[in-house]
Parts: C-alpha cells; sequence; structure tokens
C-alpha cells in the first residue's frame, strides 16, 4: 500500500482519493468543515456521490504529506503556487502528479514549468482529460491522458488507481496534455 498525498479538498481531490483510496490517501484542504466531514463521516459535502473507505483521511497540516510517495496536486490553477511554497522542498523521490488544469495567468506558465521551478522532484507527471470530477467519483467509464518521461513512471502510476472504470493513456506530450486540459472546458 502506498502512502498518496492529495493537495486539495474540492470535487476533483476528493474524486481522485476515492479512486486511489486502495491506498493510504491523506487530503490537504483549508476549509475546516471539509476536513471534518471527510475524517467524521467519510463524505466531503461538495461532492455528493463518493463515500470515502478508512483510507482516506483529511488534514490542514500540509506537512503531513511530506512522507507521501506521490503527490496529486488537485488545486485552482492560481492557488497552485501558493499552495507548493508552503509545502515547501519535495523529497527527490517523490512523484508530483499535476492534475490541476490551466495556464497561471501571472506567469504564463503551464503547471509543469511552475512545478518544475518550484520543486526538486525528480519525477513529474501531468494527469489531464477529458474527465468531469463528478464522473470520476460516480465510477462512470472514463478515459485520461498521463504524461511522464517514461513507461515505467506510468506503470507506477497506473497501478496506483486499480479501477477497470478510470483507463490512463500514456504520453510524454507535456505541453499538449496541459493545453489539452486547460481548453477543454472551452469547447
Amino acid at each position: 500500500m502506498k502512502k498518496i498525498g492529495i493537495l486539495g479538498g474540492g470535487v476533483w481531490g476528493s474524486a481522485l482519493a476515492k479512486l486511489l483510496s486502495g491506498n493510504k490517501v491523506t487530503i490537504y484542504a483549508r476549509d475546516e468543515k471539509i476536513i471534518s466531514s471527510i475524517n467524521e463521516y467519510k463524505i466531503n459535502p461538495k461532492l455528493k456521490y463518493v463515500i470515502f473507505n478508512d483510507n482516506v483521511e483529511a488534514t490542514s497540516d500540509i506537512s503531513k504529506l511530506k512522507n507521501s510517495d506521490y503527490v496529486f496536486i488537485a488545486l485552482p490553477t492560481q492557488n497552485v503556487r501558493e499552495v507548493i511554497n508552503l509545502y515547501g522542498k519535495c523529497e527527490d523521490n517523490q512523484n508530483i502528479i499535476i492534475g490541476s488544469k490551466g495556464i497561471e495567468i501571472t506567469s504564463h506558465l503551464l503547471l509543469y514549468d511552475v512545478i518544475s521551478s518550484m520543486t526538486s522532484a525528480k519525477n513529474i507527471s501531468v494527469l489531464s482529460g477529458p474527465c468531469f470530477s463528478n464522473e470520476v467519483a460516480q465510477n462512470l467509464p472514463t478515459a485520461v491522458t498521463l504524461a511522464t518521461k517514461n513507461k515505467k513512471i506510468f506503470n507506477d502510476i497506473n497501478l496506483l488507481f486499480n479501477n477497470n472504470n478510470f483507463r490512463l493513456y500514456y504520453s510524454n506530450d507535456f505541453i499538449g496534455c496541459q493545453l489539452g486540459g486547460a481548453i477543454k472546458n472551452i469547447y
């Protein structure tokens, strides 16, 4: 069982937590009501389709994600830099998976470039749709793209999901994967 950290307690972070709950999952969120609801009742009130198992917990203490093998970023794009600053230095062996979609307005950078410039993580991947959080949470069939440096990293991340209704496809096109995710809602 791997240790998974999720930065973001919103709908997308919670949908990912549900998918990854065969592992030990810790969700970082700022909203104490959401944290309390996840820990006490195993639900996120923003996502009515999900009941978490005992492998999922939530916290407002971002340092509790430091020992995670994998850290998924599921934050609004414009909050990523601020939260990564709070998170601080990543462990070199941590795998960072960017699930946020968009372009940082102030810098005009894609999130891969933002995260690369702020961390020493050697393995940064990008998870992109087209997918919708509510459909993922309902375990409806979904296909996504995972852009990684190599097929081994892809295989390792793919094994975390262990779900026949959530299929990952390999890509090494970080730019295309991010731009596709950033403009999917426009189309």
